[in-house]
């Protein structure tokens, strides 16, 4: 039975190792996409800011601000992308936080044992007092 429940969580870490190499080629994905609409964006930008006569200036001045938005939104999509990233790292470190944890259980299952050896010391103590007061209670008194 030990050895099936060794081999469940080796499938599991497995299951899991493989979901977290799937996020990690997914954000990668995102980060060339976004990088790819951002410089298109940025070229459209560029190619628009010729001078021209006043009719085709307003229309170049309308795509402008449609291309400066759609940058902007690239630059955010980017920006939220690296933010993600970062939590990912401060938090996804899987390993570093277990083996704190387990550090963290000895700890307290020390503390925990050298608790109850000291209770147990402390009730054998009142127990031979309560003996000595019951004995010094009850013997008559010469």
């Amino acid at each position: 039975n030990v050895p099936a429940a060794r081999l469940a969580q080796g499938n599991k870490d497995l299951v899991s190792g493989n979901a977290s190499l799937l996020s990690k080629v997914e954000r990668h994905q995102r980060l060339d996409d976004g990088i790819a609409l951002l410089m298109e964006q940025y070229s459209k930008l560029l190619k628009c800011a010729k001078v021209k006569g006043p009719v085709a200036q307003q229309t170049s001045d309308f795509s402008s601000s449609v291309l400066s938005a759609g940058l902007l939104q690239s630059a955010d999509g980017l920006l939220r992308l690296s933010e993600e990233l970062i939590r990912e790292r401060v938090i996804g470190d899987h390993k570093s936080i277990q083996s704190e944890i387990q550090k963290l259980t000895r700890h307290q299952l020390v503390q925990a044992a050298e608790s109850e050896r000291r209770l147990h010391l402390i009730r054998s103590e009142m127990t031979e007092a309560l003996r000595q007061l019951e004995t010094s209670y009850y013997c008559p008194s010469e």
